[in-house]
């Protein structure tokens, strides 16, 4: 690695997800330091697996993972959004460009979340994966309500092993 690269880096996922790493200079090597635990334990890297590097501008590499068995790992995509829904009947979620190009092959799309007229607040957070299941390729959307859930339950009533459905509507 030149010279010159020995500093603060970016790190380009595939799902183009940046990570700040910092690299230090030590024993003749170039060592990965800061950030680099965050991102081993989001995406679950093991000792084995293998990475690739590519080079895009003077502080940032595309970075792919390849587990044990030479195969590109699936990433998951985390993206933490707070929408208010005040006083709505509606409330129309967009999707990141890149999330929705991934999931939905680069149609604009969003969610929509229909409700009471509650006056309370709810954080959404949703994760996109890629399966590769021999030729074909599946692609999931899953999201939760992190914040604002019990609210949503108490108010409704909802008790254990209730069904609850959610509609995508386009």
């Amino acid at each position: 690695m030149p010279q010159y690269y020995l500093a603060n880096l970016q790190l380009v996922m595939p799902t183009h997800e940046l990570w700040d790493v910092i690299i230090f200079q030590g024993l003749g090597e170039s060592i990965m330091r800061n950030g680099l635990e965050d991102l081993f334990k989001f995406y679950n890297v093991e000792v084995g697996f293998k990475f690739s590097f590519e080079y895009k501008s003077p502080n940032k590499f595309m970075f792919n993972i390849y587990n044990k068995t030479g195969n590109e790992i699936v990433y998951p995509v985390k993206t933490l959004m707070s929408i208010s829904c005040r006083g709505s009947w509606k409330y129309v979620l967009h999707l990141p460009k890149h999330e929705a190009f991934r999931v939905f092959g680069g149609e604009s799309k969003s969610i929509t979340l229909w409700r009471n007229r509650l006056s309370m607040e709810f954080k959404v957070e949703y994760t996109v994966c890629d399966n590769q299941n021999g030729c074909m390729n599946f692609v999931s959307a899953v999201t939760k309500i992190t914040v604002g859930w019990f609210k949503f339950v108490k108010f409704y009533g909802i008790e254990k092993e209730d069904f609850i459905a959610f509609q995508k509507i386009d």
